[in-house]
């Protein structure tokens, strides 16, 4: 009987519960979702009264309805029977609408065309359609596609179990409880994904490799997924089950169908040949595997990739583990956990390994509890049953493992470091390493060239901790804490901190804690090996952590120090603390002891008060509020502002303690705060916390609202707490933040206002923010307010100011025009009375609250152009503005262009000349530059070359100025561009800024013609031009920013090239300025010149001959800036490649020449370089002078491993060895493979180091 036959009689011999549990696996893996079993008893062949047998429901919330029926007789009778029974909405609940397909599923095997037809047609009329499924096509389905079902239900092997559909290789995986299911949403690996379609675009065969468990299979299977949608694969998986494959092979691959196969750890996989032989380009006939993917773990990669390679060359993807964020939303998508104390437990249970995750969350979201998850052993012995077993099979292996695993990572030339270990626990240096090499066999240790080892399954290195050390104390815990700790520290304090944290269990502490104190009281007569191992575990012992800061600091000399003399910033950031006591007493945050550690604190502060920003950066960033404060009832934040709060009411009063408080008082009252803390392995968290109004938090912000109150009261402090109000409550980036806490505490801030003055235009502006922020909460109490806000200097003020939000709703224009209009009805009219005061405001505002904002400075313009039409009026506004030292220094040229309107030029100069000003230079400049043609006379020439004569050495800022505005003075003086010039020039030693003020318009081109222009025009002054150029780029390298005037002087004086080389080199100094952007720009204008090979030639000649033995490469570096790799046009790429190519040839035998050559193309593309070896090599055969040329950087590297940019300088070297065959090249070819040799060695080096990496220090 053949096993098809067999099947089918089987079938036919079920009975209804067992034909029923039948059928519902058939469809599930058919692809019916979302299954529902009515007509059966929970766990059992028993079938129960159900309508319909079981139900699907679709992804439009429609219903399948599935019948099943053993019955021989009166089929169709049966079947209509049935069918009426799903639409009978009182039976089901479900309205005939509702359903769209009816599957009766059969044992009756003699059902003709007709009967099929009537049935359907009756179904369809109801309005759904009818799927019938008999005996035959069960049967055959069951033998072709769902082996797996013949083996679970009849015990018949059709197959080794090892090809299977992609559905049913999740299901049949997702049924084992304790495997992390693969049926789940696909998150995280997009561009992986993107990286992996067009890897397997170009090739055939795709190996995804990786750690267990971060989720290569995942991955493979939703490559499979959309590669079958996109491409219309036919996909199976292959997992080994240690059986024959052949046969299953010859039978899963049909003729005409394009497969897509999944062999999943394909290390494991002894039949891969197999596999391999049915690539379509290794296949014989037309039955063949289009497309192959791989997974395999990191450590068989080299093995699998050997397998391969005989076949063909493979492309690999690395997948890696998950990040933390990526662990928290995997939970979060899949299990709906978000609660931050659940997801901090998982991401520690899991260690990026999101098989581990996927189960500690599924056991967390069943459970819906904590506690399953608090202590991870059990989870873990489960999930690394296997690898245990393998450690007892050596005496010696779970001691071997238990230290790699705490040391995590160890140079096997360095073991004599563990000599006290070894002796404790028995081993000997031999029992180590050769527990390694079989620990390595195991997939357990990563062995590194036999000289590293390290447990790469993190989580498994954080399990063996506790069950070596802990659980069966194979080694004492002290030992290993005494002996780690002095080679490397903070790996140990991250072991004792994984035992803590990971195996969250009171036992476990106590235990670790009572090691640590051996360790303590051992160490503690050493004073040199006790101080660092106190820093480290001083909380163990917090008691006596703080008698012995006590003693220290009671001990500790005074060091004066005015805190009061720090510029005062409410978002002052804290500096980075150095000082070891402050960072000891910064660790008590939310610890008991808390209390004492802030006296000490405080204690510490009167003896150190030079160290202030120190102890502001351990208030602000230790104890201000953090994701924990809320769960620990912001105990921290009430300690320490009560303890504050007490000390400054304490005799007598200490400035430095005032600052101090004010400084955490401003800190602590921020309505939210931004937090950057170092999170697990290396990572940074930041995040921003909006202040809760919680009842602990607006009694601690109350206490320093009244104490900030009684401080400005009495007249302390006043000018830092008034920024403190300034900046009060405001919304920023247009979000409100913290309003509850705002409207509980608001009338604390008003009670500031009756101590306030309205005559000060800073506690008017002070109001008007309060106000604001009054609106924000609706509160509408504010007439405390209105002497402030009707008071004149904030009307003026008012006025004056831009309000961006309010007057620029609509578009600049129609703000300006506001702004303007708004100004105008200020000044309406105003007396020299009203001038002053305002000019006072605006002092007063500058000088004060308004140095950086600059808030009045367009409204203080828009004053002079309302009053421009009041001539004497105008002229007092102006005499005004300079007496008053030219606040917010508003443009001056408006200024200069009315008072030339209403004076001649002599009083004009007389005018503005009349004070002492900041502003002064800037106005004459103004004064000269923007003086009436009628008015010019040789008088003015005279002076203006005097004026240009006596720079402002003093000045640091200024707009720059239009030297061609002075061209109007050559009706009297012809020369006098040129004399400007010349005399602007002169003085560039002693005032470079002011020079650049001057000739930036001249040295700065949007285009080419614009540049050609100004050549034109210093066609008589070209060395004039050429001298200005030089000091131009020698004070900013910025200048002639896209190289359009070099090109220009150089296309009529090639000279000049030399002379713009020599300044290069001289501003570079002793920095090697090779990629500086501009001057790369500036010479790569070369390319765009007809003479370019001359001009290349030339920049290569002179570097050359200039060079000098200790500076050559400084006149090197020229030559590597105009042959620059990242050049942006091919064109520019092609004539760089010919003169290559002519300068090889000119010089093929001038050993200096080629050295140097090759050093400046050395960044360039490997292809770029490759031809240049190939030219040289055609032309020279001598290997002397091969032997000196450098073939590749002298520097490498990037992000991330250094191992792929080695790699690169191997296969570079390898595309030349086809250049270097025949006896002729023999030592050629022997350097490059020497070559070769060094950089796998390097390789094999860095595979070590990486290995290691925080290791050994």
């Amino acid at each position: 009987m053949s096993k098809l036959t067999d099947i089918k009689n089987r079938i036919d011999q079920m009975d209804g519960g067992a034909f029923q549990n039948l059928c519902d696996a058939y469809l599930s893996y058919k692809g019916y979702k979302n299954v529902y079993s009515l007509g059966m008893h929970t766990g059992t062949d028993k079938t129960a009264k159900g309508n319909p047998d079981t139900y699907f429901l679709t992804a439009e919330n429609k219903y399948v309805f599935v019948m099943y029926t053993t019955q021989k007789t009166d089929f169709v009778k049966k079947a209509i029977e049935d069918i009426d029974k799903c639409f009978d909405s009182q039976k089901t609940g479900v309205s005939a609408e509702d359903i769209v397909e009816i599957i009766y599923c059969h044992t009756y095997g003699r059902l003709g065309a007709g009967e099929d037809q009537y049935l359907r047609r009756y179904c369809e009329k109801r309005g759904a359609i009818l799927t019938l499924i008999g005996l035959d096509q069960l049967g055959n389905d069951i033998f072709r596609e769902y082996p797996i079902l013949a083996h679970d239900f009849f015990g018949i092997s059709i197959d080794s179990g090892q090809i299977l559909p992609m559905d049913m290789f999740v299901a049949k995986h997702d049924a084992n409880r304790m495997s992390a299911p693969l049926g789940t949403e696909f998150l995280f690996r997009e561009k992986e994904l993107e990286k992996a379609k067009t890897a397997l675009h170009d090739n055939d065969v795709l190996l995804i490799a990786g750690p267990a468990g971060v989720g290569k299979t995942r991955f493979a299977l939703e490559l499979c997924r959309q590669l079958a949608v996109e491409n219309g694969y036919t996909v199976f998986v292959i997992k080994n089950n240690n059986l024959q494959l052949y046969e299953d092979l010859v039978s899963a691959v049909e003729e005409g169908k394009e497969y897509l196969v999944l062999v999943d750890d394909a290390n494991e996989l002894s039949g891969l040949h197999h596999v391999l032989e049915y690539l379509s380009k290794a296949a014989i006939g037309s039955r063949h595997i289009s497309k192959l993917i791989l997974t395999v773990r990191d450590y068989a990669r080299k093995q699998v990739m050997q397998n391969v390679m005989e076949v063909i060359r493979p492309e690999i993807i690395k997948i890696s583990t998950f990040s933390d964020d990526d662990i928290r939303k995997l939970m979060e998508t899949c299990y709906g956990i978000t609660n931050r104390i659940y997801t901090d437990r998982i991401v520690a249970i899991a260690e990026g390994n999101a098989r581990l995750a996927m189960l500690a969350g599924k056991l967390a979201a069943d459970s819906e509890s904590l506690a399953v998850i608090r202590d991870a052993s059990g989870l873990y012995h489960n999930y690394y049953s296997k690898q245990l077993n393998t450690l007892i099979e050596s005496d010696t292996g779970v001691s071997t493992a238990g230290i790699i695993a705490f040391v995590q990572a160890i140079h096997l030339n360095h073991l004599e470091k563990l000599a006290p270990i070894f002796e404790v626990s028995g081993i000997s240096t031999s029992d180590f390493t050769s527990d390694l090499k079989l620990l390595h066999r195991a997939e357990i240790v990563d062995l590194c060239n036999d000289e590293a080892a390290r447990i790469s399954d993190q989580s498994f290195s954080n399990f063996l901790i506790k069950y070596v050390f802990i659980e069966e104390k194979i080694i004492p815990f002290s030992t290993m804490i005494e002996t780690c700790f002095q080679i490397n520290q903070s790996r140990t304090i991250e072991a004792c901190n994984i035992l803590l944290n990971v195996f969250s269990d009171q036992g476990v502490r106590e235990y670790v804690e009572a090691q640590i104190n051996l360790v303590w009281d051992k160490l503690e007569s050493d004073i040199g090996k006790f101080l660092p191992f106190f820093k480290a575990f001083h909380m163990v012992r917090p008691t006596q952590t703080l008698l012995l800061l006590q003693e220290y600091i009671e001990q500790e000399s005074y060091y004066p120090f005015d805190a009061r003399t720090l510029p005062f910033k409410d978002d002052q950031q804290g500096k980075s603390v150095s000082d070891d006591i402050l960072q000891i007493l910064g660790s008590f945050g939310d610890h008991p002891e808390l209390p004492s550690a802030l006296d000490l604190l405080l204690l510490y502060y009167k003896k150190r008060p030079d160290l202030f920003e120190q102890f502001y950066s351990i208030y602000a960033q230790q104890f201000e509020v953090n994701l924990d404060s809320p769960r620990l009832g912001y105990f921290t934040q009430s300690a320490v502002v009560k303890n504050l709060c007490e000390a400054v009411n304490t005799p007598p009063e200490d400035a430095n303690l005032l600052t101090l408080f004010v400084w955490v008082a401003s800190h602590f009252l921020k309505l939210d705060v931004s937090k950057t803390e170092g999170g697990r392995h290396n990572t940074v968290s930041i995040y921003t916390l909006a202040i809760q109004p919680d009842p602990p938090v607006l009694e601690y912000r109350k206490m320093l609202w009244s104490q900030l109150y009684q401080i400005y009261q009495r007249g302390d402090e006043q000018a830092e707490i008034e920024q403190i109000l300034y900046k009060y409550g405001m919304p920023h980036y247009g979000v409100d933040t913290g309003l509850d806490v705002v409207r509980a505490e608001f009338e604390e801030v008003l009670k500031f206002f009756p101590l306030f003055q309205p005559e000060n235009l800073f506690h008017c502006v002070i109001a008007a923010r309060i106000k604001q922020v009054a609106k924000h909460i609706e509160y509408c109490a504010l007439d405390i307010l209105d002497p402030f806000l009707n008071s004149e200097k904030y009307r003026i003020y008012s006025a004056l100011a831009s309000y961006l939000a309010e007057d620029y709703s609509e578009g600049y224009e129609k703000g300006v025009q506001r702004h303007k209009e708004r100004v105008c009805r200020l000044v309406e009219g105003y007396t020299p009375q009203h001038i002053d005061y305002l000019i006072q405001v605006c002092l007063e505002s500058s000088q004060t609250f308004d140095k950086e904002e600059r808030e009045l400075g367009a409204g203080l313009g828009y004053v002079f152009e309302a009053l421009q039409d009041q001539q004497q009026l105008y002229l007092y506004l102006a005499d005004a503005y300079m007496r008053a030292d030219t606040p917010y220094q508003i443009y001056a040229g408006q200024i200069l262009e009315r008072l030339f309107e209403i004076r001649p030029a002599l009083e004009v100069k007389k005018f503005i000349t009349q004070y002492r000003y900041n502003q002064q230079n800037v106005w004459l400049w103004f004064f000269f530059s923007l003086m009436p043609e009628q008015q010019i006379s040789a008088h003015w020439t005279v002076e203006l070359l005097q004026y240009l004569d006596t720079p402002d050495i003093e000045m640091k800022t200024s707009s720059y100025r239009r030297i061609d505005f002075l061209r109007k003075y050559e009706i009297v003086e012809p020369k006098i561009m040129v004399k400007a010039l010349r005399t602007i020039s002169e003085h560039y030693e002693k005032s470079p800024f002011i020079f650049s003020l001057y000739v930036y318009w001249i040295l700065n081109h949007s285009n080419q013609q614009e540049a050609d222009e100004t050549l034109r025009e210093f066609s008589n002054e070209l060395l004039l031009l050429e001298e200005i150029y030089l000091k131009g780029i020698s004070y900013s390298n910025h200048e002639d920013f896209n190289g359009a005037l070099l090109y220009a002087i150089i296309s009529v004086d090639t000279s000049f090239l030399y002379r713009y080389l020599d300044c290069l080199i001289t501003a570079q100094g002793d920095h090697f300025r090779v990629h500086d952007h501009y001057d790369t720009t500036r010479l790569l204008k070369i390319w765009d010149t007809e003479q370019y090979i001359d001009l290349a030639d030339s920049v290569f000649d002179y570097c050359y001959n200039k060079r000098e033995k200790l500076t050559y490469w400084l006149y090197w570096s020229p030559v590597k800036m105009m042959l620059h790799h990242e050049a942006s046009h091919q064109e520019i790429i092609v004539k760089q490649d010919l003169w290559m190519q002519h300068t090889i040839e000119r010089y093929e035998h001038d050993k200096d020449r080629m050295c140097l050559l090759f050093t400046a193309i050395e960044e360039l593309s490997c292809e770029r370089r490759r031809k240049a070896v190939e030219k040289f090599l055609s032309l020279n055969a001598n290997p002397d002078v091969f032997e000196r040329l450098p073939l590749e950087p002298l520097h490498w590297g990037g992000n991330g491993s250094m191992i792929p940019y080695m790699q690169e300088r191997i296969e570079y070297l390898r595309s030349l060895l086809p250049l270097v065959s025949g006896i002729k090249y023999l030592k050629q070819k022997q350097r490059i493979e020497q070559e070769i040799d060094c950089w796998k060695e390097r390789i094999r080096s860095e595979e070590v180091r990486e290995l290691l990496e925080s290791w050994y220090h």
